[in-house]
């Protein structure tokens, strides 16, 4: 889908783009800023693994998987239950879990290890208390998980120790047993000294020995244990950067983002609004979906011109000059499906009533003769000859023209009663001619039958032809003409229309053996019948390269008006 289109559906239908803009915003138009007033705490906590030590910490290949691990303990239920009661207690009320938890933002920086955690309700000293709760509670739940993983092996030096000492025991009770004779020796009866008491050493160097390896073994496990209890394989390095603060002001929302919101969606929704109901529409909506329909471009707009609707004998004799690039384009387009040494046949018709194919038939026909060729123009359009009426009024016309046929010269152009029978008119324009309809009391124009005689007879004496065959589904003939001339123009009134009359248009067109050539075509006010009877006829100029010989049979003599 093109943006023009999307650009044409919003400004057609503009109105459901601005009802959908209307009712984006008015949920945020309808909320006040009259609500209960918030007071915001905010407290910001470094939350990074436990390590083995205060100077080595480990990261996994994703800096925030840990973090967002976090996150999830930080905005579950369990933890909001146990705020709650901590906060409870300390104002001495009941706060629920779900004034807790409802109140609580959790922001965290992409990238970074820091989380900020924001609580707004309408107390400020409960959003300060929530906050503190929050950092301590979420703290010690870390601290715990770091004593749980340490505690089995906490737990297997106590064993140790505790078999170690049942073993120093055991070897105490033996040094006993051995120093006991020694300790209760009686004093010498002559001297009344008592013997000095031997070192165990001495007396048992194996109880010794085994003594100081069991110290020696409680002093490396205590050691170990003590190592780990202070020192620690796991390390809590999470750390509160800000605790909570006690919030001085109300934060007032503001609805300016939800109205902004608002009005974003709706357009979006217009904006899909009017796109569907375009292409759902039964009218056109742009050149372009015009082209498509028919199988062929739009070549362009006939530009507008005022002097067209003053004078409607100006598009045949008196082109204005802002006509003349977009005409002579239209001429070139359509002259280029001639054939070498034949006359070039173009037909404009009218994709209904009122498309200006008079205007644009007469045009063309114009820059043709100004460019040296000799053209006939036929006025082919049954339902408004416009043409007739404007040179070829008691002109024979189509049927003259027919009447011709089995003659080589033509016939005079008036009989001895005065009557025109020459059917072709002239103009004020060098090489320019006209056929009218004829007398619509004797005859009916051009009829579907005799639409190969006239183009046989007129380009044998023209070197264009030019047909104006008014609305294409107005008369058979035109039909027919269609499916036999080198050019369709097809005039396309700058309104609004139908596809199912495209469609049907095009069906028609299917058959052709020219190229079809859609041109929007301004609409024209009628003046009537305003034209002035044309002077002589001047001698047919030269013709033009490629362009086959004729026989004009025109008399240059001034005729008798």
């Amino acid at each position: 889908m093109e943006l023009s289109f999307v650009v044409n559906a919003v400004r057609r239908y503009w109105w459901i783009f601005v009802a959908c803009l209307v009712l984006g915003a008015i949920p945020g138009l309808l909320l006040t800023e009259e609500g209960t007033p918030q007071y915001e705490s905010l407290g910001t906590i470094l939350v990074s693994p436990p390590s083995e030590s205060l100077f080595q910490v480990s990261f996994t290949n994703d800096p925030d998987r840990y973090v967002v691990s976090q996150l999830s303990i930080l905005r579950s239920e369990a933890l909001a239950d146990r705020v709650a009661t901590r906060v409870s207690d300390e104002l001495e009320r009941d706060v629920s879990t779900f004034e807790v938890a409802s109140g609580l933002t959790v922001q965290h920086s992409s990238r970074t290890d820091i989380v900020d955690l924001r609580v707004s309700t309408p107390d400020p000293e409960l959003s300060r208390l929530v906050v503190d709760a929050y950092i301590d509670l979420y703290f010690t739940s870390l601290r715990d998980q770091v004593d749980d993983s340490q505690q089995p092996e906490i737990d297997q030096l106590d064993e140790q120790i505790a078999t170690l000492r049942a073993q120093l025991d055991a070897i105490d009770g033996e040094i006993e047993a051995v120093m006991l004779p020694y300790v209760q020796r009686e004093p010498d009866a002559e001297t009344g000294a008592v013997p000095p008491i031997p070192t165990l050493e001495t007396v048992a160097p194996s109880l010794a020995s085994a003594r100081t390896l069991v110290t020696n073994e409680i002093n490396q496990v205590l050691a170990a244990k003590n190592e780990l209890e202070l020192s620690g394989r796991l390390r809590v390095t999470s750390q509160v950067v800000q605790r909570a603060t006690l919030p001085a002001a109300p934060i007032i929302e503001s609805n300016r983002l939800l109205v902004a919101a608002g009005l974003a969606a709706g357009g979006l929704l217009g904006l899909i609004a009017a796109v569907v109901v375009a292409r759902l529409s039964r009218t056109a909506l742009d050149e372009n979906q015009v082209g498509e329909l028919l199988g062929a471009t739009v070549v362009g707009e006939l530009p507008h011109a005022r002097a067209v609707g003053k004078n409607r004998r100006a598009p045949v004799e008196h082109l204005p000059e802002r006509l003349v690039p977009f005409v002579d384009a239209l001429c070139v387009r359509a002259e280029a499906n001639a054939k070498v040494g034949e006359a070039l046949t173009v037909v404009v018709v009218g994709l209904e009533r009122g498309s200006g194919t008079t205007t644009l038939a007469g045009a063309m026909a114009n820059r043709y003769a100004a460019n040296g060729s000799q053209v006939v123009l036929i006025d082919a359009d049954p339902r408004d000859p416009e043409l007739s009426r404007l040179f070829s009024a008691g002109s024979s016309g189509i049927p003259g023209l027919l009447a011709t046929a089995g003659t080589d010269n033509g016939l005079p152009r008036r009989n001895r009663e005065g009557l025109r029978i020459d059917p072709y008119s002239p103009t004020a324009m060098r090489g320019l001619r006209v056929v009218g309809i004829g007398d619509k009391g004797t005859a009916t124009g051009l009829r579907r039958q005799n639409v190969p005689d006239v183009i046989d007879i007129t380009r044998r004496s023209a070197h264009v032809v030019v047909f104006d065959g008014g609305p294409l589904m107005d008369a058979a003939s035109s039909v027919q003409l269609t499916q036999l001339v080198d050019a369709v123009v097809l005039a396309i009134p700058t309104r609004r229309l139908y596809t199912r009359t495209l469609q049907v248009v095009a069906t028609r067109l299917r058959s052709r053996r020219g190229e079809l050539l859609p041109v929007w075509v301004p609409a024209t006010r009628r003046r009537g019948a305003r034209g002035r009877n044309a002077g002589p006829v001047p001698a047919a100029p030269v013709g033009l390269v490629g362009e086959p010989d004729i026989d004009t049979g025109v008399d240059t003599r001034t005729p008798a008006l």
